[in-house]
């Protein structure tokens, strides 16, 4: 397995070097640390069977080398510092690393460090090209060292980092007995520095995120620690599931609460004149490609649905500017507000078959069919301290995403996602999805600085997280993001229109 968990760590290479022309801000700290035992190392476990029958599949190898390839040719500056930081990428998922990264805040972290466990005739290898490695990669300060089998360098933009906090990781790595629980991969990230570089929300409070991923029986079982700097004062209220609403087939269901304090700061609750939930309920059937639905708490719903008529498309027209075709129109028997005019969906909003709750979607289905069952409530009903719980059925929800994906594409007047690449084969090949099964998710608060999350998985992601990272690596200036392109003969400025060539 080549690149056994190479996706999970295509995020993390794609921090680890600085892409040509970034620049950096003022202020220093530390981004990342990880532990990983390598390829080689796991080949011989046992454990993680599901994401092993996924790796081992040429699709997934085709698109392993579109992502480490793209990501050598953003780092380097030349073709040959891409090839070396390329061969850098391979041995490093091959065999046991431990690195960290630092230095300013900023896009890019400007020091590196990494100990790779190369064996004692590869030490040399690295030792002779470090230099080349600093200087393609922009960071030309450079250092190395040797401690038995094991290759030690350091990399940085103005000066060589301290090779000491690495030594000292190692030695307490290496005093460790062995074990076969042992996490496979192991990080701690300033999940701000990933949200900077990666250009998430800067707005949102992003902790500190210490995490190991560990194989048990065929699935992968994540782990994660989150500290916040400051305390939340979030109000768990008992939950308010809606099981009289939810109806099978179920692909997906998730439930959170907590959300007020950031429901309450978006201006289009205000604008609708509708109290900030405090929970919400989303999940998915597979009697169409969809077929998401919403619910959360609504007080007097029929009454609040029917007072916003005239207010909800000025506001959904402010946030989507395209959303330009259509119009809304109340139904008094349903008590629903429907969007009439867009083509295949329909979007609605009602009240729910639960008193107090409301439910929305894009795509109506009948209610007829059995409700959820009571063991999926049992793992929310009842637990003081849960914010969060997600179960999917990663395969087919996977093909929900991407037929969202398209729809949104073609009512935002963007082009359609490529139909013909080593992403879309991935998607499509029934070899690879197979392998997927179920994804549950639970985050905990331990205590208002501390939350605990906990995922037991087929590849460690969730279909959106899978189709987000897949499509990103499918875009054409991969690693940076690729903004959508305007469909054909849809303008994006407002100078005349040239006129049409005759025939």
């Amino acid at each position: 397995m080549r690149n056994f968990l190479a996706g999970s760590l295509i995020v993390a290479f794609s921090l680890c070097f600085p892409f040509r022309g970034a620049a950096a801000e003022e202020g220093t700290s530390s981004w990342a640390q990880w532990h990983f035992l390598g390829a080689r190392h796991l080949a011989r476990n046992a454990e993680g069977t599901d994401v092993r029958s996924v790796l081992a599949e040429p699709a997934t190898q085709a698109v392993l080398e579109r992502a480490l390839s793209g990501l050598a040719r953003a780092a380097a500056a030349d073709a040959e510092g891409a090839a070396l930081v390329r061969s850098l990428f391979d041995e490093s998922l091959q065999v046991e690393s431990l690195g960290a990264l630092g230095g300013p805040v900023g896009p890019t972290p400007s020091q590196w460090t990494v100990a790779l466990r190369v064996g004692s005739d590869r030490v040399q290898h690295w030792m002779d090209r470090w230099s080349k490695v600093g200087a393609s990669v922009g960071l030309p300060q450079t250092k190395t060292a040797r401690a038995g089998d094991w290759f030690l360098g350091g990399l940085g933009r103005d000066q060589a980092p301290d090779l000491k906090p690495l030594e000292d990781r190692l030695a307490d790595a290496l005093s460790r007995p062995s074990s076969p629980d042992a996490p496979w991969l192991e990080v701690r990230t300033g999940l701000g520095h990933v949200a900077n570089a990666l250009d998430w929300s800067p707005g949102l409070p992003w902790p500190v995120m210490q995490a190991t991923v560990v194989g048990r029986g065929p699935n992968l079982r994540t782990t994660a620690r989150l500290e916040f700097e400051r305390p939340f004062e979030l109000t768990l209220d008992p939950w308010r599931l809606p099981t009289h609403t939810v109806r099978e087939p179920l692909i997906s269901f998730a439930a959170v609460r907590g959300l007020q304090p950031w429901m309450e700061a978006h201006p289009m609750w205000r604008e609708l004149e509708w109290p900030a939930p405090n929970q919400l309920f989303v999940w998915a059937r597979s009697l169409a490609p969809y077929a998401t639905e919403f619910a959360w708490p609504l007080p007097g719903a029929g009454e609040r649905i029917e007072a916003a008529a005239p207010r909800l498309p000025a506001a959904l027209r402010a946030r989507l500017p395209w959303l330009d075709f259509g119009e809304v129109k109340f139904l008094a028997p349903l008590k629903r507000l429907v969007w009439q005019g867009f083509p295949i969906l329909v979007p609605y909003i009602n009240p729910a078959a639960d008193d107090g709750l409301v439910t929305a979607g894009i795509f109506p289905v009948a209610a007829d069919r059995e409700p959820a069952p009571a063991e999926l409530y049992a793992e929310v009903q009842g637990r003081t301290n849960l914010l969060y719980y997600h179960w999917e059925l990663t395969q087919p929800r996977l093909g929900d995403w991407e037929s969202l994906t398209g729809m949104y594409a073609m009512l935002a007047r963007h082009q359609p996602p490529a139909t013909n690449s080593v992403v879309v084969r991935w998607l499509q090949s029934t070899n690879v999805t197979v392998h997927l099964g179920n994804c549950v998710t639970e985050i905990s608060q331990v205590s208002p600085r501390e939350w605990r999350a906990v995922r037991t998985s087929a590849v460690g992601l969730t279909a959106f997280e899978l189709h987000r990272l897949l499509r990103w690596i499918d875009g054409e200036q991969f690693p940076r993001r690729t903004p959508p392109r305007p469909a054909l003969g849809v303008r994006t400025d407002t100078s005349p229109a040239e006129p049409a060539p005759q025939p």
